[in-house]
């Protein structure tokens, strides 16, 4: 039985995407599943979230969450094929504020692999799309290594 309840954020400002980019981190993407649709100015991507917020040491949790991004001018990118079946894994989603209320949205990936997009507001959606599945095991990251003390 899942103990997962699925999450629907939208994002505003700079401490909306804090929250929306910790939920998001460890987020497995294909890059086939991402687009930009440029008449409509809006980025969308779907992938497999794992769920932070149902952390138990023994239930892990994955679910598919849908997000998209409006009022986008430009998409660029780096080590990301779209329309591939490259796999990346979200690290973080940053804003870089430059002429307000307009940014940089910056999603980054492990490795080299990050996409920024141009936008004239934040107006950003996360929104989960299934039911929660069983995770095999809970992402690792090299801040999770305990300290060593002297």
């Amino acid at each position: 039985m899942s103990i997962y309840q699925p999450l629907h954020l939208v994002a505003c400002d700079k401490d909306d995407l804090k929250v929306i980019s910790a939920m998001m981190q460890d987020c497995i993407i294909n890059a086939s599943d991402m687009v930009f649709d440029k008449s409509m100015r809006l980025f969308a991507l779907m992938g497999n979230r794992f769920c932070w917020e149902v952390e138990h040491e023994e239930t892990h949790q994955r679910v598919r969450v849908g997000m998209h991004f409006t009022d986008v001018r430009k998409v660029s990118y780096r080590d990301v094929a779209f329309g591939s079946d490259q796999i990346l894994s979200l690290l973080a989603i940053e804003f870089v504020p430059q002429e307000p209320p307009s940014g940089i949205l910056r999603i980054i990936f492990s490795g080299r692999s990050e996409i920024r997009l141009t936008i004239d507001a934040m107006n950003m959606v996360m929104q989960d799309v299934t039911p929660g599945w069983s995770a095999a095991s809970r992402p690792q990251h090299e801040d999770d290594e305990p300290l060593n003390e002297n």
